[in-house]
């Protein structure tokens, strides 16, 4: 009988379905997004990032496939991340916000 998978062991099965080059994408754009304090990455930036490293091939897939699904690779990294999405009477770009963890 196979155990179910514990919030502890959750980053690391990620990271193992997650491929390296979405990892190296998002390193890219927190970088370039650091301001010292944190990084505002815009959802629509990354979903063209991982498709200009050809990793898929359509925005479908992209999401399909869970690869915007990053919050606990980069946890576990030690940042704090969180994710905003407009609601449904809200308008303004989805993003992630990386910071330094506590």
């Amino acid at each position: 009988m196979t155990d179910p998978i514990t919030p502890d062991q959750v980053p690391a099965a990620r990271q193992a379905v997650l491929p390296d080059r979405v990892i190296v994408v998002f390193n890219a754009l927190i970088v370039k997004a650091w301001d010292g304090q944190r990084a505002m990455v815009y959802q629509e930036e990354a979903v063209e990032a991982i498709l200009g490293a050809g990793i898929v091939r359509t925005r479908e897939e992209v999401f399909e496939q869970g690869l915007l699904n990053v919050e606990p690779v980069y946890q576990a990294a030690g940042w704090h991340v969180a994710f905003d999405k407009p609601g449904w009477n809200e308008s303004y770009p989805a993003y992630f916000v990386f910071a330094r963890g506590r």
